[in-house]
């Protein structure tokens, strides 16, 4: 449902909620003065977000998962080539 802000829900609301829906609907954001300095100092620091550090710890669990499988691989390979050669 789509409306205007600052008009809340209005009259399809019951009574006893209606005057807290026009007082969230007066809220507003305005981020505080210092927030681009702040960002401007984090990228100057090399600061990156939580979710690019996050997705660069799972690029480096599915890697080192990948070389588990090949090294696993190779060995039972070798292994059976090994007792292949032997029997």
């Amino acid at each position: 449902m789509i409306h205007s802000p600052g008009q809340g829900l209005g009259p399809r609301l019951p009574d006893d909620v209606r005057e807290l829906d026009r007082l969230l609907s007066s809220v507003r954001f305005a981020p505080r003065a210092s927030l681009g300095p702040e960002l401007e100092g984090r990228v100057r620091r090399g600061g990156r977000p939580a979710d690019e550090r996050r997705r660069r710890l799972w690029q480096i669990l599915e890697l080192g998962a990948i070389t588990l499988i090949l090294c696993l691989a190779i060995f039972l390979l070798w292994a059976t080539l090994l007792e292949s050669a032997h029997g």
